[in-house]
C-alpha cells in the first residue's frame, strides 16, 4: 500500500504546483472540465488517503468510487477535448434544469430568474450520459474499473452488510464495536485510488502543454507502481 499512497501524494503535489490562469467565458471547455475534475479528484484523494492510513477502509472505498467516476469522465473528454468538454457542460445544464423541477415539485420557491428554465428537458445530451457504465467503455481496463466501481458502490448506500462490519458475531448475539470488525482490502482500495487519480490528472496535464515534465514524471511513477493510467 505505501507505494500507492506515495503515488497519490506525488500526483497531488504535481497538481498543487500548477499556476492559476484565465480563460474567456464560453471558451476552453476542455480546460474548464479537466481542471475541475483534476482538482476535485486531488482533494478527494487526499481525504481517502488519510482514511486509509487511519485504517478506515470502508469510508476510503466510498471516496475512491467518486474518484473513479471522475476519472472515466476525464478519459472520455480527452479523446475529443473541446467537443466532449462542451457536451459535458451541456449535460450539467440539463441536470440543473431537472433539479429545478424537483424543487418545484416539492413546493419550494426558486429564484425568479430561473423559473423559466424548469419544464421538460432531455435526460441526456449524448448516449454516454444515459448511464455511467457507458463512460467506462469496453476495454479490459474499462471493464475492470467498472467492476471495481460497482463493488465500491456497496459502501456508498446504507445496507445491512455494511452496518454489520462494525460488529462481530457471538454465540448468542453480536458484539458492537466502534471499529471495523471485518477485514477490508486496503491494498486494493489504495491501488484503484492512485490509478483513478492518475487518470484524472494526466489528461489535464497533457492539454496544458507546459506541464510536460510533470506528466512524464507521473507516468514514470505510475509505471513503477504498476498503476492504470488510461482505459484502453
Amino acid at each position: 500500500m505505501p507505494q500507492y499512497l506515495s503515488a497519490v501524494d506525488e500526483t497531488c503535489a504535481a497538481l498543487d504546483d500548477l499556476i492559476e490562469y484565465w480563460v474567456a467565458e464560453g471558451e476552453a471547455h476542455s480546460l474548464v472540465v479537466l481542471h475541475g475534475v483534476a482538482m476535485y479528484a486531488r482533494d478527494t484523494s487526499l481525504a481517502a488517503s488519510q482514511l486509509l492510513l487511519a485504517g478506515r477502509t470502508l469510508a476510503a472505498g466510498a471516496l475512491t468510487r467518486t474518484v473513479i467516476e471522475h476519472s472515466v469522465l476525464a478519459q472520455w473528454v480527452k479523446e475529443a477535448p473541446e467537443t466532449r468538454g462542451h457536451l459535458f457542460l451541456r449535460q450539467s445544464e440539463v441536470e440543473r434544469h431537472r433539479w429545478l423541477d424537483v424543487v418545484l415539485a416539492a413546493d419550494f420557491e426558486i429564484p425568479g430568474s430561473e423559473q423559466n428554465e424548469s419544464g421538460p428537458k432531455p435526460k441526456t445530451v449524448t448516449r454516454e450520459f444515459d448511464t455511467v457504465k457507458n463512460l467506462f467503455g469496453d476495454s479490459e481496463n474499462g471493464r475492470q474499473l467498472y467492476l471495481t466501481y460497482r463493488n465500491l458502490s456497496r459502501f456508498v448506500h446504507p445496507s445491512g452488510s455494511n452496518l454489520a462490519r462494525y460488529m462481530s458475531r457471538e454465540k448468542h448475539g453480536a458484539r458492537l464495536s466502534p471499529q471495523l470488525q471485518s477485514e477490508q482490502d486496503a491494498e486494493a482500495v489504495a491501488f484503484y485510488l492512485a490509478s483513478a487519480l492518475m487518470m484524472c490528472a494526466l489528461p489535464y496535464l497533457d492539454v496544458l502543454g507546459d506541464a510536460v515534465d510533470q506528466a512524464s514524471f507521473l507516468r514514470a511513477t505510475a509505471l513503477n507502481a504498476g498503476l492504470l493510467t488510461q482505459l484502453d
